[in-house]
């Protein structure tokens, strides 16, 4: 029997070496990934079945008819909070347990929330190209006190977002919520969807990427934004219509949108060429203590799995 474990998700290890230690300690082989990106199917299947490997490590690639085809490994640890690039029905058909980190990257996508409305409410960009024009103008900016937000998906990031706009003395903090049994706090006001889009300051998109909801923000919600409102999208790129939202802020250079994710990625499509539109590399969890501590729980995930020890609940998503 092989004591193997592939590591699809890119980077890990980096800024702590933990993780692999830990795997290494109760005599598994770590193998990288040697791409040194994010894998597709057809390479994520075919590097575990070359790795003669047992255990997986996933980031967000898919794991789909192609990779179940080929193998099985004997439990999947995912790097993050989402599991939708995971085919659960095929797990359950071959036995295949599939563990998360749900509460590792909730605080640095917090932070990464936080500093998008910064950025956006202070108006930097704007500051920051006149002056380098020797330009000196003095724009109102909008703090918090000044800000309606509006939070889509109410769980552990969308609830602490929450938190913190209400610490920093938010004007208003509007809440649309999937699961009719979330208790939402008395400082939010629950709202639907065209309430958030007409009404808000700033939309933040923290939603699960549940089946049927690709693509549920288009571009009849998007041409409700409010004048001189943002976009944020720190959640899953399938969730907004990426051309609806081309479409629109090409239209409307009144509005602004700060994407983190995508349908595709590495990602170079139109939304790049657009001024108002700030696009990042999937950033969320790239914080030195959200990534030491998504790899040290997906690591532990599966020594505890491994060693049939008791995982924590929360990190699991399926156990036959």
């Amino acid at each position: 029997m092989n004591h193997r474990v592939f590591v699809s998700t890119h980077p890990f290890g980096a800024v702590d070496n933990a993780p692999i230690k830990i795997l290494q300690e109760i005599g598994l082989e770590v193998i990288q990934n040697p791409i040194e990106r994010k894998l597709t199917e057809t390479e994520v299947s075919d590097l575990f079945f070359e790795s003669n490997a047992s255990y997986l490590i996933a980031g967000t690639e898919k794991l789909g008819t192609q990779f179940f085809k080929k193998n099985q490994p004997k439990a999947i640890s995912r790097v993050g909070v989402g599991y939708d690039s995971i085919d659960l029905d095929l797990c359950r058909k071959y036995q295949v347990p599939v563990f998360y980190t749900p509460d590792a990257p909730r605080q640095a996508v917090v932070d990464q929330a936080i500093a998008s409305i910064c950025h956006f409410g202070q108006s930097l960009d704007e500051h920051f190209a006149a002056l380098r024009k020797k330009i000196w103008i003095r724009k109102l900016r909008r703090g918090f006190p000044d800000l309606t937000v509006g939070i889509i998906g109410f769980g552990r990031i969308g609830s602490s977002l929450a938190g913190a706009l209400n610490a920093l003395e938010c004007r208003k903090i509007l809440v649309y919520e999937l699961v009719s049994d979330v208790q939402i706090p008395e400082f939010c006001e629950v709202a639907n969807l065209e309430g958030i889009f007409s009404e808000s300051d700033v939309v933040c998109i923290h939603a699960s990427r549940e089946p049927g909801f690709d693509n549920f923000i288009g571009y009849d919600l998007l041409s409700q934004m409010r004048s001189r409102a943002c976009l944020i999208n720190l959640a899953r790129g399938e969730l907004v219509d990426e051309h609806a939202l081309y479409q629109i802020l090409r239209a409307r250079s009144d509005l602004t949108a700060y994407v983190d994710v995508f349908k595709d990625e590495p990602y170079t499509g139109l939304l790049t060429e657009l001024s108002n539109c700030f696009c990042t590399p999937h950033l969320g969890s790239m914080t030195p203590a959200s990534r030491i501590a998504m790899e040290t729980t997906a690591a532990k995930n599966i020594v505890l799995h491994k060693g049939n020890l008791g995982i924590e609940a929360s990190n699991i998503v399926y156990l036959p």
